[in-house]
């Protein structure tokens, strides 16, 4: 999980619809602060998002101890879990709710903006794919692969495994489904919908096998491993050293990306 303070006065809103208004910090020097622990997946989505716009970052790094906060952090996010973001006298927690912040309220967020009603009602139903399906499988799915917390060694589950990488399968199936035809979740642009999939994806590819048999997830992750900021934010941090090979080959997929 993630979380983000932004420094500086309240933006200022022109226009009073959501498609043309812009905003902006009356001062020009909001710095915004990242607040995480060391390898949080939650907040590489955020911090993907906010290279994509090019926006000043500043991040701040918890302690590992969950039980160990620091007072700036609980004083934006009340809840007690690190997924924070306060802009001015404004709070918010949950490393999604900030995408959307990110995308309505920041500066330059329209570029990430899914568009109409149609198109925000799409990206939620994603978020809520990921959330509720795909996620919570991914998670255990890691646990059974990692070592047993008491004995040092590999778990001896691995039929528990093979489940919970079959069931994943069907997950990314329907993920594979949707993307027939698309070249991003929404379509032929690239928005706060990818950026909230992409990182889960990319940790299932490198947790597991299974991604061969579905092009359309191959040829959409093939496309945000060629943008910059998410090599730097979500590929980085899972400690992908330079040359490393990527969990899928990309060079065929090369021609006719976008």
């Amino acid at each position: 999980m993630s979380g983000c303070r932004l420094a500086g006065r309240r933006p200022v809103e022109r226009g009073s619809d959501p498609m043309q208004r812009q905003h902006h910090l009356q001062d020009g020097t909001g710095v915004i602060e990242v607040y995480a622990r060391a390898g949080s997946p939650g907040a590489r989505p955020v911090l993907w998002a906010l290279q994509e716009l090019a926006l000043p970052v500043v991040r701040r790094d918890l302690p590992t101890d969950p039980a160990v906060e620091g007072a700036d952090h609980v004083a934006i996010n009340p809840l007690g879990r690190p997924a924070a973001a306060a802009r001015a006298a404004f709070a918010l927690a949950d490393a999604d709710a900030i995408l959307r912040h990110i995308c309505q309220a920041l500066a330059g967020g329209e570029a990430l903006h899914p568009g109409d009603a149609t198109a925000w009602a799409e990206t939620e139903r994603w978020i809520a794919w990921r959330r509720t399906l795909f996620a919570p499988v991914c998670r255990e799915l890691e646990k059974a692969l990692g070592p047993a917390p008491d004995a040092g060694g590999a778990t001896d589950t691995p039929r528990h495994a093979a489940d919970l990488q079959a069931l994943a399968t069907s997950h990314l199936a329907a993920l594979d489904r949707h993307l027939d035809g698309r070249d991003y979740l929404l379509g032929p642009r690239f928005t706060i919908a990818d950026v909230a999939l992409g990182a889960p994806i990319h940790r299932y590819l490198q947790l597991a096998e299974g991604a061969g048999a579905f092009v359309g997830v191959q040829t959409w992750y093939a496309r945000l491993c060629y943008r910059d900021a998410f090599r730097a934010q979500v590929m980085a941090p899972a400690g992908r050293a330079a040359g490393e090979r990527y969990p899928i080959d990309l060079l065929p997929l090369r021609s006719g990306l976008g």
